[in-house]
């Protein structure tokens, strides 16, 4: 039973992360609003953690310990969506986007460790622009790349600066060739990446070309940070869809990784950026629902691969290992969130190399049924991968959308969260990721363990009781049954006031199919509809004989829930 789980992030709810103590610098809880993109920007800046977010009155804030300082307050908008945070002891690079009046990207720097900000600066030359948005820095220069909806579909284009962020190209340079007459350009995922004084920036062409519908990616390099830039260059053509592209920097070699049709592929070039191997696909999963795809250095030349995919079958976090000297991948993609019952979900990974060389990963699981924050480590770049634990105190533990920092000898973890039953007011949550010797992950809650006998003999308890409660037509009294989210949807009274008037008796428990934390329940009840009047004419309703009703119920940390089912079936839960 696979759902599609995005609805529901937006109402997660959560506790905090019970490894790190609140005494740990490392450690922090935020008051957040709700944007647009993957949350909050987290880095890791003098030892402690450093958030550029939307705060709860809405403005667009940098945080770092006990340190608040707004960054729009001179634009006439209010904070902001797709956030970057990039920093150092000193310098702080923030960006982000915006759409309130146009769509535009804004750019502020702090040369004293986020104690203040420059005035915020407009990167873009006119409205139009979209996310994703790459910026680099090079002997003081910035340079960015995205992409434009100026003219009909999109258009890649570059902009840079040379006085940190206070003043950007006027005009910006377009990098896309325009099309023939009557075609548009359809180019999308811009993507940027720098070695040495070799700057490379690709992008996947959907438009109509020479080669009728054919998909292609472009890659065009500079050495002179943009003022020159090489002719277009086609690196991969493909007949069917391509997304996710995802390029980086490693050692000496420019990296690609990109949905093709059902393969997840991957390709190099060397630090000149020219010379490209031809696409390697990952063994072992071919669907088209990969993607979120992330890469982290393992050992020597090796990458850490991590993804996700949601195929119909072994849904969830998929890792591998390529080998750039080879051109080869190690090993097919292995699952790091191996579930007995692949009925729930798993998305957003993130990965993260600790200085130690140990790849750590994280991701949201739904296997709980409630969205949560599970994490593993690997030793030999991403080829084994230790047992994946929960980081929540329980199972009512809602979080969601992880984050992996490293810098220096520390890593943290950040996630989105509520910290109590009411959500009415979301966190962002910050902990250390703390290794032991071995680099496995240490100091995680221990989670209560039920057996199979204990959760079945809960399930029928709880069942029976629900089903005594509507036969006496206390339906309010039924309201706690029913699972969180349809809960958090409908308050107590709206419930109240929508129960039908149905009679109920003679509940006989059948049985019921359990699979991981999910159940399919059956019972017979003889139901009635209540006798009405129409007219000022009684009309009495017949009794019905008795009826099977199968019903769905998962189990959230202690105990079993009634998933609501409202028109067609349609659910509030998502797992």
């Amino acid at each position: 039973m696979k759902r599609v789980s995005l609805v529901l992030l937006a109402a997660i709810t959560a506790t905090v992360s019970a490894a790190p103590s609140p005494t740990s610098p490392m450690y922090s809880l935020t008051p957040i609003q709700n944007q647009l993109g993957p949350g909050p920007s987290l880095d890791l800046i003098d030892g402690k953690p450093a958030l550029l977010f939307n705060a709860e009155d809405k403005h667009l804030t940098f945080k770092s310990g006990e340190r608040n300082v707004v960054l729009d307050n001179d634009l006439g908008i209010t904070g902001g969506s797709y956030t970057q945070l990039q920093g150092d002891k000193n310098t702080i690079h923030a960006m982000w986007w915006t759409h309130e009046k146009f769509k535009a990207i804004y750019f502020s720097r702090s040369t004293d460790g986020g104690k203040t900000f420059t005035k915020s600066s407009l990167v873009t030359d006119q409205s139009g622009v979209l996310p994703p948005y790459h910026l680099i820095e090079s002997n003081g220069s910035l340079g960015m790349i995205y992409s434009d909806e100026r003219t009909p579909r999109y258009n890649v284009y570059y902009n840079t600066s040379t006085d940190g962020g206070l003043t950007w190209g006027r005009p910006d340079m377009r990098l896309d060739t325009p099309p023939a007459k009557d075609l548009q350009s359809n180019n999308l995922e811009p993507q940027m990446a720098i070695i040495g004084q070799t700057q490379i920036t690709l992008w996947r062409d959907a438009g109509q070309n020479k080669e009728g519908e054919t998909q292609r990616i472009i890659m065009r390099n500079t050495t002179d940070f943009g003022k020159t830039w090489s002719t277009e260059k086609v690196i991969h053509t493909s007949k069917g869809v391509m997304h996710g592209l995802k390029l980086v920097a490693s050692n000496d070699f420019f990296v690609l990784t990109f949905v093709d049709a059902d393969n997840v592929k991957i390709m190099s070039a060397n630090k000149s950026g020219m010379d490209w191997t031809s696409p390697e696909s990952l063994p072992g999963l071919q669907t088209s629902s990969a993607g979120n795809i992330n890469i982290s250095q393992g050992k020597a030349n090796e990458l850490a691969i991590v993804l996700s995919a949601q195929p119909e079958k072994n849904p969830g976090i998929y890792s591998s290992t390529f080998n750039l000297t080879s051109n080869k991948w190690e090993i097919p993609a292995t699952r790091i969130d191996p579930k007995t019952f692949d009925n729930t979900i798993s998305i957003s990974p993130t990965i993260t190399t600790t200085t130690n060389g140990v790849v750590v990963a994280a991701w949201t699981d739904f296997r709980n049924i409630i969205p949560q924050i599970y994490i593993a480590s690997s030793n030999d770049s991403g080829r084994t991968w230790s047992e994946a634990k929960n980081i929540g105190i329980d199972a009512k533990d809602f979080m969601a959308t992880p984050n992996l920092v490293t810098k220096n000898d520390s890593t943290i973890l950040g996630y989105q969260t509520y910290p109590n039953a009411k959500r009415d007011r979301l966190y962002y949550a910050t902990t250390p990721v703390i290794l032991d010797k071995n680099g496995l992950i240490k100091d995680l809650p221990k989670q209560k363990i039920y057996t199979d006998k204990q959760r079945e003999f809960k399930l029928q308890t709880r069942v029976m009781k629900f089903w005594a409660l509507r036969e006496k037509a206390d339906f309010a009294a039924t309201y706690p049954y029913f699972d969180p989210a349809f809960r958090n949807a409908f308050s107590q009274e709206k419930f109240n006031q929508a129960q039908a008037q149905i009679a109920y008796k003679d509940a006989k428990w059948v049985g019921a199919k359990i699979e991981g934390n999910v159940a399919e329940a059956e019972i017979i009840v003889t139901l009635k509809v209540m006798d009405m009047e129409l007219k000022g004419k009684k009309i009495e309703i017949p009794e019905q004989k008795e009826k099977s009703v199968k019903a769905t119920w998962v189990w959230i940390k202690d105990d079993w829930y009634l998933v609501f089912k409202g028109f067609k079936d349609q659910t509030y839960l998502k797992y």
